[in-house]
């Protein structure tokens, strides 16, 4: 009789145990589940230069070579490379753009002209300026499309092509180049193109 009691009281005890523990850890589960929240991400733009603006550069740079102060220079003109500037909130690095303009820039002049990243002892003829801008819709980088302007003076607009219109929204950019006489710091050409740069998720958390 008691072995038939104590098998009764052990078999109460673990039914007892068990429906005891099972709310408890579906309650507890339930709470992890509630306060877990995945590890904060943002959006930022890849410092790789797209092929929208290394195409977009290398049809600027076959323009300035045929524009009327390199093409008629009676010598090679010498040309800074001014660094690249930004302008409004551009939320991206621009040192892989620099380099890339550089490389484009360099590759296409062949015997026309010198382009330099430094001041010399010589006197440089011109001066290059590269702009990054965000913009709601780019120039398109079809150059039949693309704005282009040719100055001959500083704010006299000489020759304006109609402009076409790019990607719109808030993660498109304009690349304007700017040919300046630092005599007379007279605008000798302009001409800009659009694109937009690719997008890598960074993840904010705690790295394991």
């Amino acid at each position: 009789m008691s072995k038939i009691v104590r098998t009764n009281a052990l078999l109460f005890a673990v039914l007892l145990t068990a429906g005891c523990a099972m709310p408890m850890d579906q309650g507890m589960m339930a709470k992890r589940k509630a306060s877990y929240s995945p590890p904060e991400t943002r959006v930022v733009y890849s410092n790789e230069a797209s092929r929208e603006f290394i195409d977009g550069v290398g049809d600027m740079a076959l323009g300035l070579l045929t524009c009327d102060a390199i093409a008629k220079a009676s010598q090679p003109p010498l040309i800074v490379i001014r660094p690249l500037e930004t302008e409004g909130k551009v939320p991206f690095d621009t040192a892989k753009y620099a380099e890339a303009e550089m490389n484009i820039l360099i590759g296409k002049a062949g015997n026309k002209v010198r382009f330099i990243d430094k001041e010399t002892t010589v006197e440089a003829n011109y001066y290059l300026y590269g702009v990054i801008s965000a913009a709601a819709a780019p120039p398109s980088n079809n150059p039949a499309r693309r704005w282009s302007f040719t100055y001959s003076a500083p704010n006299n607009l000489a020759q304006t092509a109609e402009g076409g219109q790019g990607q719109a929204g808030n993660k498109s950019f304009r690349f304007t180049l700017t040919l300046i006489d630092p005599r007379s710091n007279a605008t000798l050409w302009k001409d800009e193109c659009g694109f937009t740069p690719a997008e890598m998720p960074r993840n904010r958390g705690r790295s394991k």
